[in-house]
């Protein structure tokens, strides 16, 4: 985890283009055990005093089950987070046991849907009623939801049809490093 941040915060500090001037929220996958990790909260913390990023550049995704499982540890890294100016991602979110209580956790900026249940969507009216309970909380409570592993043109426009606000994957684009992400917003209108 802290490679990665580090990594990532470096090169954001060497393109403060991609992060002044407009939203941009560049998000990283924890694992579990960084809920368990008082230091680690710390060690976020001086990294992006050190590195003048703006506040609300950074996220953190965590996945709905480990927060489920840790909801105490969940409550205080996020509360923790939001005070250092970084927001929560819930990842693979299905509104399963417990997950719908996530949506109250502070700094939430961005929900995750599980892809399981956007592909389920597609022909299940209860699976697409789910998506749209959950796009309403979302745009009530002001964060944001995301298709994952959308791989066709097809999934993303239903996606879209379904008032999902963004899609990840392979009908987007694939992985890539962070200079072709800055390649792309200057080649853009």
């Amino acid at each position: 985890d802290r490679r990665v941040i580090l990594q990532l915060v470096e090169s954001l500090a060497k393109r403060p283009d991609l992060v002044q001037g407009g939203p941009s929220l560049f998000s990283v996958n924890l694992s579990a055990s960084a809920l368990q990790d008082e230091p680690f909260l710390k060690f976020v913390e001086t990294t992006l005093n050190r590195a003048g990023l703006p506040p609300g550049t950074l996220a953190f995704e965590i996945q709905a089950e480990a927060l489920v499982k840790r909801r105490s540890s969940a409550t205080r890294v996020a509360q923790a987070l939001q005070a250092i100016g970084c927001g929560l991602v819930i990842d693979d979110f299905s509104m399963g046991d417990g997950q719908l209580a996530l949506l109250r956790l502070p700094g939430v900026r961005m929900v995750k849907l599980d892809p399981a249940l956007t592909t389920a969507a597609r022909t299940d009216v209860f699976s697409q009623a789910m998506v749209a309970a959950c796009t309403q909380i979302a745009r009530v409570c002001g964060f944001f939801t995301v298709a994952k592993s959308v791989e066709s043109e097809a999934m993303r426009d239903h996606c879209r049809s379904l008032g999902l606000d963004f899609v990840q994957g392979f009908a987007v684009s694939g992985p890539a490093p962070i200079e072709t992400i800055a390649a792309l917003e200057e080649a853009a209108p």
